[in-house]
């Protein structure tokens, strides 16, 4: 039974550093500087007829300006930053998605109804599919690069990947500036299924 245990938990440590390696080599040969999106995997035909479409925020792969998400919460004092206690629980909020992901949902679904789009998304479980957001870098200016894996709701098995990456703020924290990139990542991406989910 030890021998078996012990196998099981090599089995998912293997597992989960190869999908940490995956989206390394994906973010080093796809992901640009400017503000795009790209279809780099599988295609969106999928989406034609749904009309709900679950988001899921994560961070867990994430180099927020030589920090990861933990480090980001807990707070290294960021270049010359010296944070409080208030923008401490601001940063911990925000990366648990109640800010940004609100913002990120909200201008993406602009975006579908400006384009006539009959998908929506939403936060539940009667969405046939997901598409799990990894937020890959944010820089100083809250610019982000991350990549879309679009799967099944009740599978993990990849049926289109998009990479995207846009411009940050220009005034406040970094938790701010990933703010403003999140909002019109979101508008932008929004647009850019709408497209090719048509």
């Amino acid at each position: 039974m030890k021998k078996l245990l012990m196998l099981f938990f090599i089995c998912l440590f293997t597992s989960s550093l190869f999908a940490q390696v995956k989206y390394a080599e994906v973010y080093k040969k796809q992901l640009k500087n400017d503000v795009y999106q790209k279809l780099i995997e599988g295609n969106l035909d999928f989406l034609q007829t749904e009309r709900n479409l679950k988001i899921i925020l994560d961070f867990s792969q994430a180099d927020i300006n030589g920090a990861t998400a933990e480090q980001f919460i807990d707070v290294i004092p960021l270049e010359s930053e010296s944070l409080d206690n208030e923008e401490k629980g601001w940063n911990k909020k925000t990366l648990n998605n109640d800010v940004l992901r609100y913002e990120f949902v909200n201008n993406m679904n602009q975006a579908l109804s400006q384009h006539r789009s009959g998908l929506r998304i939403v936060n539940n479980l009667d969405s046939k599919y997901k598409a799990t957001v990894y937020i890959i870098s944010v820089n100083r200016k809250g610019g982000i690069k991350g990549i879309i894996d679009f799967t099944p709701n009740d599978s993990d098995k990849s049926l289109a990947k998009v990479t995207f990456s846009h411009s940050g703020g220009s005034h406040g924290s970094i938790s701010n500036l990933m703010g403003d990139a999140l909002k019109e990542a979101g508008e932008n991406l929004g647009a850019f299924i709408a497209r090719k989910a048509r």
